[in-house]
């Protein structure tokens, strides 16, 4: 596991885009992120979110040694006269930021940001319409029951802030135990008993129900890193990722549906060959542009559904919060796909 995960860090940055810095930000993880922050220093990072009609942001930074290692903050306006930088703000812009990270009674580590300047506007032949925060259709769902499965979005600080994914709708899980959620990856699958909480003016979140003798609040029903480094076979639909100021070039992934509902969605990449991972993007770019499926938006991608493809390789997930596990291809014969 260990020599897949340093040729996939290593290898990453021969098509993900380069990381940059302002001088003297941090290099070493979240630690040296705070002590650039305290240190008033401005960090270069990406919008990850952006919903000015709620005025939700979420910022990314990324580990320019492992990039891999990403932390994500909900950004607020440290100062009136942000708000309206903020409301240009567009998923992918590229932003130097200075500021607080300050950390709520909840836990949760929130950027505070007292500067912010967009440096790279983030633009894609590829329009994706912003994704909308949570539904009243899934918060009546949620709000009918105590409990529910969800897929594992993102786990930050050791487990005390989850956040969950349910159908179309992301929401933050939060954690008064750690020992609850310790050890989570994203795209696990669980079953978690939780109260809904609705404030006016505030973002809606979940929070674990009372511990009660014989009852487990998060129940891991299968972790994404079983049968990492075996072999696997998926079946699905495709999926567009367009390149961005992160990604040089198009990457394409499929999307599998379990019998829950639950999508996982695994990346179809090669590592060791850039010359057959340039042909089976071009394949599946081929595939795409000449179906006349229309994509449909899902989030920060697009889907063609009934446009199926079946492809054999190797499961790789190397880190809790890789934005997909992976599908490594070695041939193009493990490929199969089914026009509709």
């Amino acid at each position: 596991m260990l020599k897949l995960m340093a040729l996939s860090c290593t290898l990453a940055f021969s098509f993900f885009s380069q990381i940059s810095f302002s001088e003297g930000a941090a290099r070493n993880g979240e630690e040296e992120l705070i002590s650039a922050f305290e240190r008033g220093e401005t960090v270069t990072g990406w919008v990850h979110a952006a919903v000015p009609k709620y005025r939700q942001y979420v910022f990314t930074w990324r580990n320019p040694q492992n990039f891999f290692e990403s932390f994500e903050y909900p950004m607020i306006p440290g100062d009136d006269t942000l708000y309206p930088v903020f409301s240009e703000l567009k998923r992918h812009d590229k932003i130097e930021v200075s500021g607080e990270l300050f950390e709520t009674s909840a836990g949760q580590r929130h950027l505070i940001a007292q500067s912010l300047k967009v440096t790279e506007s983030y633009e894609s032949d590829i329009t994706i319409p912003p994704h909308e925060p949570v539904s009243p259709e899934r918060l009546a769902e949620l709000g009918q029951s105590d409990e529910a499965i969800f897929s594992v979005h993102a786990v930050l600080q050791e487990g005390k802030v989850v956040v969950l994914d349910y159908k179309d709708a992301i929401l933050p899980l939060i954690v008064e135990n750690a020992d609850d959620t310790k050890g989570l990856f994203r795209y696990d699958i669980v079953r978690v008993r939780y109260l809904l909480e609705l404030h006016p003016g505030r973002p809606q979140h979940l929070e674990l129900l009372p511990n009660e003798p014989g009852k487990a609040n998060v129940t891991i029903l299968s972790r994404v890193t079983d049968g990492h480094d075996q072999p696997i076979e998926i079946t699905g639909d495709l999926i567009l990722f367009p390149k961005s100021p992160q990604i040089k070039f198009n990457i394409f992934a499929i999307r599998h549906i379990d019998q829950n509902g639950i999508k996982t969605v695994y990346t179809l990449v090669n590592f060791e060959d850039m010359a057959l991972f340039e042909e089976l993007r071009a394949t599946l770019q081929n595939a795409w542009d000449a179906s006349s499926v229309e994509a449909i938006n899902d989030r920060n991608k697009l889907v063609k559904p009934g446009l199926v493809i079946q492809a054999k390789g190797t499961k790789n997930i190397v880190s809790p919060n890789q934005a997909n596990p992976q599908i490594l291809i070695d041939s193009l014969t493990q490929l199969i796909i089914r026009t509709p």
